[in-house]
């Protein structure tokens, strides 16, 4: 013990001294510190990042690092140096210095905070190891200005080589001059220089910004440039074609009618430009080509060359309208036209020309989506149609345009499609189509896509959940927000049913359960977020002699945690070993389900609260994805209207146990009441009787189990 602390008392005095002597420059106290065979390990070098900084490296032996640290000093003039925090543990030493320097070929300042490691050994250093982000001093050391305009250069002289080596070695390929507000790219593309617009674009020059005057894009000053190989070059990379400049309202199709390159404006219309759009200062297209006609005096032939071409594209958009009557008779509503089309071998995904109205670029079943045509939306899918076909315009799919106009019927319809894309996110403001039915305030749309699966933890480019859209709408308490709330933090939820041992009875093994397995074993596995037992009652009808007396629900927060809770002492030496004191655990079943929470309750549950559970099993044959359909919306539906009802949640059984086989079970309802007495007046109402039946049209008679349960909670409460 003495030992390390004279170490440490050693090793804080030298780093005392040495950064000492660093912060005053007294260079030859400090390098008096370091052992003759001193290691300096100073950055690892980079070839092309930061071989600027010619003194980096490893060295040994103190001259070699005096040196090194000459070389800095003649490279660099530090100003000053201070010592931040210091750390100390036995031969070792870690300083935090903050360093203000200034690179004496470009004369620009530079700070940085940077590490040294010391190892100290008989009162010298004996490695010295240092570290920092580096950027800082390579940027001094190129000038930042001097690299930016000798990238400016290299495009102005049409250099595209010396391009491509200075954003090798680091120069932004989407600099701005700040002159004239345009980028490199805009200048390269304004000069119809396509090599360095590829190199520009291959180094990641940002094609989509705008310059700082007009606000056009590098696509606009390449329709100026009228190098048909930049446009393309552009367009490949990403660039709108329609994008519109804020000042004048130009797309890139009509500056390139201004600057009469026809053959660039063909290509932005086969690219798919409009047609019909107008500038900001009243032109509409066909206006802004007229005027320019009138205006040239020279390069008509130009102009009306491109003319051709818009008369051209025009007639071949009237063409495809004229050749689109599958899409017109969507459009009406004419089922029975579609049906007809359909058979006849009509596309079901042509495409609308882009007209700038509102079924550009859409698909049929898009605008059926959209108009709530569900007949025709039927035909349209069974017929193979694309239910994950994308419109340009907001960049939705058509389940996204089913729910933001609220057609409940089409959303159940389309979310159950094979491969559907439930959660896909639109291009406009990232929202899905569960936020669009919830921001709309749909909420049979939001129900329909909840009990579909959607997921509830993606967030819209406003960075809002649907949870957020829910409260927003619907309010914090509203049916629709709990469900929303409950299913948003879902766990996975084990129920374990369990019977006495032989030999013990009913009151003995719950006593022990509730006394001493779940205080002093089960709760102690620390995976486990949430835990109760349920203990039986008797009750009317039970089955003789019962399966299981009771039942555990443990939640935990996902499949690593639960594997793990597996692996623990706590269970495998604790609760595992406690089982055959009082469980008969060959009659143990465990059901890990996914819950859908489909009425929260409006209040707590009672001391004298009880539950009824049922266990199910599908009728042979039906598919597991009908079974889970057929639960959550018409079965559901009928248990919600039994009078009493406090609380209602389904637990399905997780897909892993279908992996190998069939499951034993395929889901676990339960059915909260404030009381006995409320559950008994439930149990001989008609709706419960209603329910009862609809379920035994869809589940198995003999593998249907009832119990009714109290609730004891271990650890959290039905609220959390």
């Amino acid at each position: 013990m003495n030992q390390v602390v004279d170490e440490t008392r050693s090793a804080r005095a030298v780093a005392e001294g040495w950064f000492s002597a660093m912060g005053k420059g007294d260079i030859e106290a400090a390098l008096d510190l370091l052992d003759p065979d001193v290691e300096f390990i100073n950055y690892t070098p980079e070839p092309g990042y930061n071989t600027d900084m010619a003194w980096i490296g490893t060295y040994h032996g103190r001259d070699a690092a005096a040196a090194s640290f000459g070389v800095f000093t003649e490279a660099c003039e530090v100003r000053s140096e201070q010592l931040a925090q210091l750390v100390v543990d036995g031969n070792e030493a870690m300083g935090v210095v903050r360093e203000v320097s200034v690179a004496r070929n470009t004369g620009i300042e530079f700070r940085i905070e940077f590490i040294q490691r010391l190892t100290v050994s008989a009162g010298k250093i004996v490695r010295w190891q240092s570290y920092t982000d580096p950027s800082p001093i390579i940027r001094a050391l190129r000038g930042e200005r001097d690299v930016s305009e000798a990238l400016i250069s290299a495009i102005q002289s049409g250099d595209s080589h010396q391009v491509s080596a200075l954003v090798a070695d680091g120069s932004d390929p989407s600099y701005r001059d700040p002159a004239t507000g345009l980028t490199v790219l805009m200048m390269a593309a304004g000069r119809g220089d396509a090599a360095t617009v590829r190199a520009l674009i291959e180094a990641g020059a940002d094609v989509l910004t705008a310059d700082r005057d007009a606000g056009a894009t590098a696509l606009h000053k390449a329709c100026q440039g009228g190098s048909l190989e930049v446009v393309t070059a552009l367009v490949a990379a990403g660039a709108f074609v329609d994008a519109v400049a804020p000042t004048t309202g130009h797309t890139a199709l009509m500056d390139a009618l201004w600057f009469k390159f026809p053959e660039i404006a063909r290509y932005l219309m086969d690219q798919g430009a409009g047609l019909n759009l107008s500038t900001h200062y009243g032109f509409s297209l066909k206006e802004h080509f007229e005027y320019e006609l009138n205006v040239n005096t020279v390069g008509k032939d130009r102009l009306l060359l491109a003319g051709q071409y818009l008369t051209d594209r025009q007639a071949a958009n009237d063409r495809l309208v004229s050749e689109q009557r599958l899409m017109a008779a969507v459009a009406r509503g004419d089922t029975d036209a579609v049906r007809q089309l359909i058979a006849g071998g009509d596309d079901v995904d042509a495409r609308a020309p882009r007209l700038n109205n509102f079924n550009d670029g859409h698909t049929p079943l898009l605008v059926a989506a959209r108009d709530g045509h569900i007949e025709i939306a039927r035909l349209l899918l069974d017929a193979g149609a694309d239910v994950n076909a994308t419109e340009p315009v907001f960049g939705a799919v058509p389940l996204h345009k089913a729910v933001y106009n609220g057609h409940a019927e089409l959303t159940r319809m389309i979310a159950a499609e094979p491969g559907v894309r439930l959660d896909y996110q639109g291009a406009t403001n990232g929202y899905t189509p569960l936020h669009d039915a919830l921001w709309h305030g749909y909420e049979d749309c939001g129900q329909e896509l909840i009990s579909a699966g959607a997921r509830l933890d993606l967030r819209g480019h406003d960075g809002k959940t649907p949870l957020d859209l829910a409260c927003e709408v619907f309010g914090a308490g509203h049916p629709l927000t709990g469900r929303i709330r409950a299913r948003a933090r879902a766990m996975i939820h084990q129920l374990i049913f369990a019977a006495p041992k032989p030999g013990m009875s009913v009151q003995d093994f719950q006593r022990y359960w509730l006394e001493v397995h779940a205080p002093g074993y089960a709760s102690k596995i620390p995976q486990i977020r949430k835990y109760l037992v349920d203990t039986r009652l008797p009750f009317d009808g039970d089955e003789a002699p019962p399966l299981w007396s009771g039942a555990a629900e443990i939640w935990l927060a996902n499949d690593e945690e639960q594997l793990a809770s597996m692996q623990t002492p706590e269970f495998l030496q604790g609760a595992r070993a406690d089982e055959p004191n009082w469980a008969a655990f060959w009659q143990t079943l465990v059901l890990d389900t996914d819950p859908d929470l489909l009425r929260a309750g409006d209040h707590p549950a009672p001391a004298d609260g009880v539950k009824l559970i049922l266990l199910v099993k599908r009728v042979s044959g039906m598919p597991l994805t009908e079974f889970r359909e057929r639960s959550r919306d018409q079965h559901a539906k009928l248990m919600l209207a039994v009078p009493g009802l406090r609380r209602y949640l389904h637990g399905y059984t997780r897909d892993g146990a279908y992996a190998v086989g069939e499951a034993a079970l395929d889901a676990a309802y339960q059915l909260s009441f404030d009381s006995e007495a409320a559950l008994r007046q439930a149990l001989s109402s008609p709706e419960y009787r209603d329910a009862t039946a609809d379920l035994l049209s869809f589940v198995t008679e003999r593998y249907l189990h009832r119990m009714v349960m109290r609730e004891h909670w271990i650890i959290g409460s039905e609220s959390d």
